[in-house]
């Protein structure tokens, strides 16, 4: 993941339709030993909700390659870092 996070407040933000929310789950809240059990997006650009487990690495990766925005509860102290 890219380390130039650029953080705005969702009252300044327009959906364009590149907007990816997601939200991971893991066995724990410790983000240097935590393991990814599954991971939850909605895709703007689809409008579909998709879910993968921990096992499907590649389709993961392309869904957050294919979204300019990511959206998220404490996604840059939580889940970037635990992915």
């Amino acid at each position: 993941m890219k380390k130039n996070i650029k953080l705005k407040k969702m009252t300044d933000f327009k959906f364009q339709g590149n907007e990816l929310i997601f939200d991971i789950e893991t066995n724990s809240l410790n983000t240097t030993i935590n393991v990814m059990r599954s991971i939850a997006f909605y895709s703007y650009k689809t409008k579909q909700y998709h879910f993968f487990l921990q096992s499907e690495r590649e389709k993961i990766i392309k869904f957050f390659q294919n979204h300019r925005v990511l959206i998220g509860h404490n996604i840059k102290d939580f889940d970037l870092p635990s992915l």
